[in-house]
């Protein structure tokens, strides 16, 4: 067993609960081709894939972007977001998502450092609407267990512990942000 394997079954092994801190997204930023590619563009121009590719999106919504990092790198995935989208989760192949409660996934501690951790949609939001304590907890455990944050409309806050690497704009959306780990702990 992987651990990537022992990880996910750690996930799975949690209750479903907890509060939803943004609204459902539905489709409407998911299924624009920008958003995307930009991420795609981040990754090409920025990480070394010449090995196979670790990925957690946190708050993943339909799952779209993981399924289009899945289409271009060899990658092992992993999809996490408290509202209930099965039915599209169900149509993607070999990419783990499970319906949990972000803040209690965060409590968990991998043996391994993902490649990526990706977050569209949340970052940007005030730490006020999460509460400073979970917005805290959550940028810690991204800098502890990966070595890039990829979110978006961040180009201009200051995440201590990363440091803005690239940013793809997007015309009339949103900037796609990727941030590299600088310090850990």
């Amino acid at each position: 067993m992987s651990e990537l394997d022992i990880f996910c079954d750690r996930i799975n092994s949690l209750p479903l609960q907890g509060s939803i801190i943004f609204a459902t997204s539905k489709q409407e930023n998911a299924f624009r081709n920008e958003v995307y590619n930009s991420v795609i563009t981040i990754i090409k121009n920025n990480i070394n894939c010449s090995k196979t590719l670790r990925c957690i999106d946190f708050f993943c919504g339909h799952g779209i972007v993981l399924d289009q990092i899945k289409k271009t790198y060899d990658s092992e995935l992993v999809g996490i977001d408290i509202n209930n989208f099965h039915n599209d989760w169900n149509n993607f192949e070999n990419i783990h998502f499970f319906q949990k409660d972000v803040f209690d996934v965060i409590k968990l501690k991998p043996t391994f450092k993902f490649d990526i951790i990706l977050t569209l949609n949340t970052l940007r939001a005030e730490s006020k609407m999460w509460g400073q304590e979970r917005y805290d907890a959550f940028l810690s455990w991204c800098n502890q267990h990966s070595n890039y944050l990829i979110t978006n409309n961040c180009i201009n806050k200051k995440l201590d512990g990363f440091q803005l690497v690239d940013t793809v704009q997007t015309p009339g959306l949103y900037d796609t942000n990727l941030f590299k780990i600088v310090k850990n702990g």
